[in-house]
């Protein structure tokens, strides 16, 4: 795994262009390594250290695509295998090195426990996959699609503006100082999660669960809560909560919260 890893920073740094194809090849083959954990597999996991090693030293060398008249990013017609699940990104080895166009996929992946730090992993698919207890610090996730993806009690601080949440197996997540402006939690359980001094400007909570969530501290214009439950111990960002300002109050400030009995 890692001699792939050194050979693809090889040939990256001398020209990434005449070798896209092996490159690809390479990424090919540490994403089907990656995925070839069960993402339904919550327990023992023979393989998930060697995994996680894997996708670590992929991201790390990860970075949004190009964009322009120089991306080289060819049309999905080109390709036979196209999958939706695919994205764009940069392979880039290491500061002033150029940059190589290849197609990942974290779709289903199973990488629970995984600790990344400063990853740059803007718009990539991760719909379905097991995140559970994961920490992403400091990363920039921009444009990421966890659609369906399993997050419970996963980290995420840094860069998620404009992320897809929507429908996430989610409990107690944890949001800290991180930019999720424009973000999608509809239909989401975003019950006991904390979302700590974070910009949460025009996301849509639409029909998500707010049980005891705490969003205290976070910025909230134009935000969306048609629909959203919320009992006693839900604190909103302008540290308000039912038990402090009363139904009334709640109900004129956040129209359409749907007011749940706390059971304690």
């Amino acid at each position: 795994m890692f001699d792939l890893l050194h050979i693809a920073d090889e040939w990256a740094a001398l020209d990434p262009g005449s070798v896209a194809g092996r490159l690809q090849e390479i990424v090919d083959v540490l994403i089907t390594f990656i995925h070839s954990g069960d993402p339904q597999q919550q327990r023992q996991d023979p393989t998930l250290r060697a995994r996680t090693a894997a996708f670590e030293g992929l991201s790390a060398r990860l970075r949004a695509p190009l964009q322009g008249e120089q991306a080289g990013i060819p049309t999905p017609a080109s390709w036979d295998e196209f999958s939706p699940n695919y994205s764009w990104a940069s392979l880039a080895p290491g500061p002033g090195r150029r940059n190589a166009e290849v197609r990942v996929n974290f779709s289903d992946i199973n990488l629970r426990g995984v600790r990344v730090r400063g990853a740059r992993l803007s718009g990539l698919m991760w719909q379905g996959a097991c995140l559970d207890y994961a920490e992403f610090n400091n990363c920039v996730l921009d444009e990421g699609n966890f659609k369906g993806a399993y997050l419970d009690s996963t980290t995420f601080s840094g860069s998620l503006k404009w992320c897809t949440f929507s429908h996430a197996h989610v409990n107690a997540l944890i949001v800290q100082q991180a930019d999720m402006r424009g973000s999608d939690f509809t239909m989401c359980d975003l019950s006991m999660s904390l979302f700590e001094d974070s910009k949460l400007e025009e996301c849509d909570f639409r029909g998500a669960i707010l049980v005891a969530a705490n969003l205290n501290g976070c910025s909230y214009d134009a935000n969306t809560f048609d629909g959203a439950t919320i009992d006693e111990r839900t604190v909103f960002p302008d540290g308000s909560s039912l038990q402090e300002v009363g139904k009334a109050e709640i109900c004129e400030r956040w129209p359409g919260i749907i007011i749940k009995e706390a059971v304690f």
